[in-house]
C-alpha cells in the first residue's frame, strides 16, 4: 500500500510505501504519483519528493526493475528525491532505486531527508492534498 500527500505551496510530494507490492499496485502508484507531481508543480514550481520506505517490504525483482525504470525516466522529473528507511536490506534496495538518478538520495531518518530536501527551498502556507491507496480505494481524498 501507499499514501501520497501533496503540498502545492512547497512543491512537495510526500510518499509512504508499505508492504509488498505487485505489478498491478505499482501501476496504480505510478498513476497517482503522476497526478500528485502535476498538482505539486501546477504553480510553476519544481517538485521535491520525500519517500518513507521504513514500512516497505523487500520487493520482488520484477517490482524493483519496474520502479527503477519508472524512476530513471519519470513523466515529471523532481528537483530532489529523498528516500529514508531503516534496516540494511531495505536501505540496499532503496540505494538500488536511487542509483537511477543523481538527484535521489537515501537517508537513515526523516529529519535528515527533509533537511536535505528543504535546503534552499522557500517556505509558504500549508495547503496539502492527500491520496491514500489501498486495493479498494484509489481516488484523491482531502
Amino acid at each position: 500500500m501507499h499514501t501520497i500527500t501533496v503540498n502545492p505551496d512547497h512543491g512537495m510530494v510526500e510518499v509512504t510505501v508499505e508492504g509488498f507490492w505487485t505489478s498491478d499496485h505499482l501501476r496504480v502508484f505510478a498513476g497517482e504519483l503522476l497526478a500528485a507531481l502535476q498538482a505539486a508543480t501546477a504553480g510553476g514550481r519544481s517538485s521535491i519528493v520525500l519517500c518513507d520506505y521504513t514500512r516497505a517490504a523487500i520487493q520482488s525483482q520484477e517490482v524493483v526493475a519496474a520502479l527503477q525504470a519508472f524512476m530513471a525516466n519519470p513523466p515529471i522529473r523532481s528537483r530532489k528525491v529523498a528516500l529514508f528507511t531503516k534496516g540494511m536490506l531495505a536501505r540496499q534496495q532503496a540505494r538500488r532505486l536511487a542509483a537511477t538518478r543523481d538527484e535521489i538520495r537515501v537517508f537513515d531518518d526523516r529529519a535528515a531527508a527533509l533537511a536535505w530536501l528543504e535546503a534552499g527551498a522557500p517556505s509558504s502556507t500549508d495547503r496539502s492534498v492527500r491520496w491514500s491507496a489501498n486495493p479498494a480505494r484509489s481516488s484523491p481524498a482531502r
